[in-house]
């Protein structure tokens, strides 16, 4: 998912828990299931799979248990089952209806990641934090980010942003560090505003994305080392093994290219692109600090010693093991810009998403 959706990938339990068995899980692993909506198929069939093999199973969604046991077998399956852990986290509607990039993904990273950092204190032999010392410091984060000078650099990215959009230029995110928090939302826009998705640097035809974004210090292979701290995993699948699962046919007459070779082909290292230096098109430098929150610097991509200007969405954060509330904030951060700069542009209206293919059982 971190370069394209594969069609109707999520509305089949098989495709899940055919990804279980090429992890080979058993008996001694942990499986965590997000699933926002609490009925994607995919994820539901993951779930199944892991509990199968004796892996122990933890569910965490966002709708109420009790609607989700009414309105879906599948998910009442699921939840029901004694082998599967349940946490419901309810968020109420999302603020961009449809979308659950936003709040269900962004409580589910906090869940996650407070588990993370007491199994981290755990391991350690420390004391283990109380859970309202994560909520507090959450909270404070979110008040930093709602304050007048983070709002008007929050406004002055989406401006930016938008523009650029609009008179046909691109917008390339260079990154290190946080360049997985970036990628995440830069590929979500696609499938929530129906923007050219990314292309791999063989493909000349297909329309380039709006946004992408880079590591300027690595070749491409060594950033997809560097950002996943582990070799990519993709979809080795082919006709024959998507009629196995059931796919329906143009699946089967058309198998998703996402090998792990077909992910190496798309260029988020520091070689060169044409197609993300033509004049108008602009680099945003990110850059996160403890004492002065989230930096970037704009430049012309086309000569990058000509500094457009710098933005400064400012906030003071608390390090964790796991550098929980930076993630958490960028998240937070790209999220509103992106969804500003659709809005910006027209692509929303009220809080609805206009333009959004609807194909899946979702």
């Amino acid at each position: 998912a971190l370069i394209r959706a594969v069609e109707n990938f999520e509305d089949y339990q098989s495709f899940g828990r055919q990804q279980v068995v090429e992890a080979e899980l058993n008996d001694k692993d942990l499986l965590i299931a997000l699933t926002e909506g609490g009925e994607i198929s995919s994820v539901i069939g993951t779930m199944k799979e892991a509990a199968d093999r004796g892996s122990k199973v933890y569910m965490l969604y966002n709708n109420p248990r009790e609607l989700l046991i009414e309105k879906f077998q599948r998910s009442k399956d699921v939840l029901t089952d004694k082998r599967i852990q349940t946490l419901e986290l309810t968020t109420g509607p999302m603020a961009l209806t449809g979308s659950t990039r936003m709040q269900a993904t962004s409580i589910g990273m906090l869940v996650v990641g407070m588990a993370m950092e007491e199994a981290c204190k755990t391991l350690e032999g420390k004391r283990e934090q109380k859970r309202s010392w994560y909520i507090d410091e959450f909270t404070h984060l979110l008040e930093q980010l709602n304050n007048d000078r983070a709002l008007q650099g929050l406004a002055e990215f989406v401006e930016i942003e938008s523009a650029t959009y609009s008179k046909g230029n691109r917008i390339t995110y260079i990154a290190e560090e946080f360049l997985l928090d970036i990628f995440s939302d830069t590929t979500e826009r696609t499938p929530t505003f129906m923007i050219p998705p990314f292309r791999s640097v063989d493909d000349v035809s297909s329309p380039a994305p709006w946004a992408f974004a880079k590591d300027p210090h690595r070749v491409s292979s060594e950033a997809w080392l560097n950002m996943l701290r582990r070799e990519p995993r993709g979809l080795d699948w082919d006709a024959a093994d998507y009629k196995k699962m059931g796919a329906q046919t143009d699946i089967i007459d058309n198998p998703p290219k996402l090998s792990r070779a077909d992910v190496y082909s798309y260029g988020i290292g520091k070689e060169k692109d044409s197609s993300r230096t033509r004049p108008g098109d602009l680099f945003f430098k990110c850059s996160i600090e403890s004492d002065s929150g989230f930096l970037v610097q704009v430049c012309r991509a086309d000569n990058e010693d000509e500094f457009v200007e710098s933005i400064k969405i400012p906030f003071v954060f608390v390090k964790t093991r796991v550098n929980l509330f930076e993630h958490i904030a960028i998240k937070l951060i790209l999220n509103t810009i992106s969804t500003g700069a659709m809005a910006h542009m027209g692509r929303v209206v009220g809080n609805w998403m206009i333009q959004v293919d609807a194909t899946n059982k979702k």
